[in-house]
Formats: C-alpha cells, sequence, structure tokens
C-alpha cells in the first residue's frame, strides 16, 4: 500500500528501473555497425553498463521523489499543526493566502476554528457548572443554619408560646426555602441547555426584603448587629422579576454582609 514517501519512491524505482532499460537497450539496437548492419549484435550490447546506468537513474529518480514528497509534506504538515495548535494567530496568515495554502489548510483552519469555539463553551458550561454548585451549597447554609438554631432554642425550653410558635413559623419557612433550593437543582441542566426560564411577576421588593431580613435575625442578632434601613419600609416598592431568584440574591447579599 503506498502510504509513505519510501514505499512511494521504492514503486517508482521498480518501474522505472526496468523501462529505462529497456529503453536504452532499444537504442543500443538502433546504433550501426562498424560495416553500416542493423541492428547491433547482441553480443556487443553493454548489458552490464545498462543495468548499472538504469539502477542509477532509478535510485536518483526514487530519491528525489521521496524528498520532494517528505519536503512538501512536511511544509504542509507543519502549517497544520501551527493552525490547530495556535489558531488564533495563524488562521488570518492562512485564510489571506487561500492559493498557496491549498484547500486542505482551509478545511483545517475551519476545523479549529470550530473545535476552539466548542473547547470555549465547554470551558464557559464548566465554569457556569462550578460557580453554580458553590453558590447552592453556600446557599444551603443559611437555612440549615437557621433551623438548628430555631430547633435548639426550642429545646432548651422556650416557654412562651408565642415565642415558640414565632420560632416553629420561622423554621417552617427555612425548610421551604430548602426545599426550593433543591427543586432549583434541575436549573444547571436548564441553564446548559438554555432552556431557563425567569418565572417574572408583579410584587413588592419591600416585602421581600423585610421578609429576608427576618429569616436572618437570629444571625444578626447573636453577631450584635444592627440593620439600617435606608428605605421606606411602609412604601410598597412594586417590581417586575422573579422573586424566587430575588429572593436568593437578597439573602446570599445579607449572608455575605455578615461575614
Amino acid at each position: 500500500m503506498l502510504d509513505r514517501p519510501e514505499r512511494i519512491a521504492f514503486f517508482i524505482a521498480a518501474l522505472l528501473g526496468p523501462v529505462v532499460w529497456f529503453v536504452m537497450f532499444a537504442m543500443f539496437e538502433l546504433v550501426t555497425t562498424d560495416d553500416g548492419a542493423l541492428p547491433l549484435p547482441i553480443q556487443k550490447v553493454p548489458y552490464l553498463e545498462i543495468t548499472l546506468l538504469s539502477m542509477f537513474i532509478a535510485s536518483s529518480t526514487a530519491f528525489l521523489t521521496e524528498y520532494l514528497i517528505r519536503h512538501f509534506l512536511y511544509s504542509r504538515l507543519l502549517k497544520i499543526y501551527k493552525v490547530i495548535s495556535n489558531p488564533d494567530r495563524y488562521q488570518s496568515s492562512l485564510l489571506a493566502d487561500a492559493e498557496e495554502v491549498g484547500k486542505v489548510e482551509m478545511e483545517v483552519a475551519s476545523w479549529a476554528q470550530k473545535k476552539s469555539s466548542e473547547l470555549n463553551s465547554l470551558q464557559l458550561r464548566d465554569d457556569v457548572r462550578r460557580e453554580f454548585i458553590a453558590n447552592l451549597s453556600h446557599e444551603l447554609r443559611t437555612p440549615i443554619f437557621n433551623i438548628q438554631g430555631y430547633v435548639l432554642t426550642l429545646l432548651d425550653g422556650v416557654k412562651d408560646q408565642k415565642v415558640r410558635k414565632d420560632y416553629l413559623k420561622k423554621a417552617s419557612r427555612n425548610v421551604e426555602r430548602m426545599i426550593r433550593l433543591v427543586q432549583d437543582m434541575d436549573v444547571l441542566a436548564r441553564l446548559e441547555s438554555d432552556q431557563l426560564v425567569l418565572q417574572k411577576e408583579a410584587y413588592s421588593l419591600t416585602e421581600q426584603i423585610e421578609d429576608a431580613l427576618e429569616q436572618m435575625s437570629d444571625r444578626i442578632a447573636q453577631q450584635g448587629l444592627t440593620v439600617v434601613r435606608d428605605f421606606d419600609s411602609e412604601s410598597d416598592s412594586a417590581v417586575f422579576a422573579d422573586p424566587e431568584r430575588m429572593d436568593q440574591v437578597i439573602l446570599n447579599l445579607i449572608s455575605n454582609a455578615l461575614k
């Protein structure tokens, strides 16, 4: 199978040698003898010289052919390798000189650009996945710690029925938040498939902020901090957004501020 330069050169030598030999033999047969007769007698044909000269011509042609093939392939493969290894640097020069580079290099340049775009897309998705998991882990800590604090307080023996009911209500709301977070695990799949749709609706942002502060009130009190509201808590600041996503944002902002 002619799949390597040396094999192609050997095939050419094997084909060219006999051809050259017979051509030279025919030429000697056309040479006249001393008395002007044709053809030259077989006994006077220089077979050894013809054979050696045919072998030399065939070998020289084979070596030259192999060198040219290797030089051509090396120069082309080197350009192809450069395109694949560094498409941003070499692609413009390849595209600008289509006649010299040839169809193969153009196709490789296009392939390299496509693969580079795919790798960038995969890298972006991987970054989104890691960030999403990190955020989810961070968001789960807040309701878990809140529930733990409420349960420990109740176990200490809170006798005030109103306080007990308030703690149980807060614990229940944190449980609901954990359920929402677990249900949001499919958000990652929807993000990667570009199918995430925000459930927007009109609601009061003021009430949402107050609700988030209430959920974090125990942690705020434990650190001895005071919340200063730079807005009118009685006003109805209507917004049009996804309440669950906004809730995550606000709680994360408060949680980060408490660190």
